[in-house]
């Protein structure tokens, strides 16, 4: 299941691509839609396998737990957890970042949120991609991609996204250690070209090194599912560690 701002639904329809392309597994196609106010579960079939696959895609900006829809004109918010048990979901990947709030209402709605999971979900393995900034779009659209990060334009918090992801990274390796760590955004934001606005990407495009990080961060997930729990606190975890597991890709 992927859960996050539209962003992540971009991740999604980039993650069908990739894994209809492989030999043994096959999904109807995802087509992503203009408003993105998607919930839709995507059937998949691994041909290797007896049991079917699906893929959940869920937005919600604030990855809220609601039960009921919430829209308005800056953000989307739709109900996400009751699908869990439903679908048996093993894997959620996760994000929160695009839609700006304040640092401390930004950690206060996160670690509700992961410790709503601690306790509601303890066996499901959780991903979380960190958040890219936003870039001057109509400067730099056919540009090759850079060698030193860019200078943050100072609009919609953005000049905020690398403190948050800090926060976010830290209070994992607090917290949660066992929580995979996608580090998308130091290799994102070097990417000016292969955009259709400010902060959504092409696709294909720069999202496809994000899918690569997924696949090895499930590896290290089924790696470590038989002897470590997936989402656990520091008083119950029986594995220690002092940074949640970081897969970051190295420009």
């Amino acid at each position: 299941m992927i859960v996050g701002d539209s962003v992540n639904e971009l991740f999604a329809s980039q993650l069908v691509v990739d894994v209809s392309l492989s030999s043994n597994v096959s999904c109807l196609t995802h087509t992503r839609r203009k408003d993105i106010f998607a919930r839709e579960t995507i059937p998949c079939q691994d041909r290797s396998a007896d049991d079917p696959l699906t893929l959940t895609i869920v937005r919600n900006d604030y990855l809220s737990i609601k039960a009921e829809e919430v829209r308005t004109n800056k953000s989307i918010e739709l109900s996400w957890e009751d699908a869990i048990n439903p679908h048996q979901i093993g894997l959620l990947i996760l994000n929160r970042g695009a839609h700006y709030v304040e640092d401390s209402v930004f950690m206060q709605q996160f670690n509700s949120t992961m410790r709503y999971l601690h306790d509601n979900h303890p066996n499901v393995s959780i991903v979380w991609r960190n958040t890219p900034h936003g870039i001057n779009f109509k400067e730099s659209f056919f540009a090759p991609p850079l060698t030193n990060p860019p200078q943050i334009p100072h609009r919609y918090g953005w000049e905020n996204f690398p403190r948050q992801n800090t926060m976010v990274y830290k209070f994992l390796a607090e917290e949660f250690p066992n929580v995979l760590h996608l580090d998308v955004a130091h290799s994102a934001v070097l990417r000016l070209d292969a955009h259709y606005d400010e902060i959504h990407y092409c696709i294909p495009g720069p999202i496809r090194v994000w899918i690569d990080l997924l696949f090895n961060a499930i590896e290290l997930v089924d790696r470590h599912k038989s002897t470590t729990p997936s989402l656990s606190s520091n008083q119950n975890s029986t594995h220690r560690s002092s940074t949640p597991v970081n897969m970051t890709h190295k420009h």
